[in-house]
């Protein structure tokens, strides 16, 4: 099932242990809302270790996942949208 679709943006970038960026690593964004309904969404980490989601839902009751792993890089985080924003760092 897709992420669900709103006007949030949702980044990161990559590190690993050594410092050094994490670039090419397949980041897995998984949403959870109350209802139940899950979403999924995959990108890969640019050259700096960057990633982006666009265009998901700001609703502060859905609870998001972020995972990385591979390349020297394990990574999980969970995020959420507070009343207001559009955009969150992880």
């Amino acid at each position: 099932m897709p992420l669900p679709e709103g006007s949030g943006t949702l980044h990161g970038r990559l590190l690993r242990a050594d410092g050094t960026h994490g670039a090419d690593i397949e980041v897995t964004l998984v949403s959870f809302a109350r209802s139940g309904i899950q979403g999924l969404g995959r990108t890969r980490s640019g050259p700096d270790g960057s990633f982006r989601f666009e265009g998901i839902a700001t609703d502060p009751r859905i609870v998001y996942f972020v995972v990385a792993a591979g390349g020297g890089v394990r990574h999980s985080k969970q995020a959420s949208f507070g009343e207001g924003e559009n955009e969150v760092a992880v």
